[in-house]
């Protein structure tokens, strides 16, 4: 069956807001991974995942303190180094004792896969399971990546489905593969992209991560940023996604609830 996660970047006042307002009232389980020095302010503004406004430690600590939601990392500041990626879970970790903060998701998703044994080494060490970052290119041909960008002015759902199909993750494991959904795609192509990923999955288990950044309304700062997706069209989702997952198409989880188990 297919696993959906919807997994959130930077710790953007606009996340909590749409945790409030529709996840939570939805059931729908989140990850947020936070930038540390953002959430507290503490860091020069290029090293920042931008300049829309963070979430504050009252917001984190309402977030963490709800059983729909896990708290990751994202870097103390918005930076791929090891030490600094680690950092920023540790700071975590002392602002909310509570948390079980053992997940980080990569900046830019810019992580050198060079470095990927020492982090996976390092990261272990301290509780950290898993390292989530953006699509698998090294299983998508040139031609897919190609017709991936064509397709954020044709929109064809189809397409959009059948170019990202091969980031999908069959098992919990340490590097982690994630689909961006960004300002460019339209509802109905992220709906297809699950639809055909729940029915390849009818006869094994498979993880779906939805990448996203901010939440916002038509008028408001940023809206047309190319991370920014639709208020309304993320409503939306949240509702399809509800649906499925009480019809039993589909299971709704947090990121490191796929390691409960292994």
């Amino acid at each position: 069956m297919l696993r959906v996660i919807l997994s959130f970047d930077d710790g953007r006042k606009d996340n909590y807001r749409a945790a409030m307002e529709i996840m939570k009232p939805l059931d729908i389980p989140a990850t947020f991974n936070i930038t540390t020095g953002y959430i507290l302010q503490n860091i020069a503004d290029n090293d920042k995942p931008g300049p829309h406004a963070p979430m504050n430690l009252d917001e984190l600590n309402e977030l963490a303190a709800c059983e729909l939601f896990e708290i990751a990392g994202h870097g103390y500041t918005h930076d791929n180094d090891i030490e600094n990626l680690l950092n920023g879970v540790l700071v975590l970790r002392k602002l909310l004792p509570n948390a079980k903060i053992n997940g980080v998701a990569s900046p830019h998703s810019e992580f050198k896969l060079s470095d990927l044994k020492i982090a996976q080494e390092k990261f272990n060490e301290n509780g950290i399971r898993y390292l989530r970052i953006s699509n698998d290119y090294t299983k998508m041909s040139q031609t897919k990546i190609w017709l991936r960008r064509l397709n954020r002015v044709l929109h064809l759902s189809s397409l959009y489905a059948w170019v990202n199909e091969d980031s999908i993750e069959n098992e919990a494991k340490f590097l982690l593969h994630s689909f961006p959904v960004i300002r460019d795609n339209k509802l109905r192509e992220v709906k297809k992209l699950i639809n055909r990923l729940r029915e390849n999955s009818l006869d094994s288990d498979s993880v779906c991560i939805l990448m996203l950044h901010s939440i916002l309304k038509p008028g408001e700062d940023y809206y047309k940023d190319l991370f920014s997706w639709d208020y309304d069209d993320f409503f939306n989702l949240c509702k399809y996604l509800s649906e499925q997952l009480k019809k039993g198409n589909i299971l709704m989880c947090r990121t490191n609830d796929l390691f409960k188990e292994s």
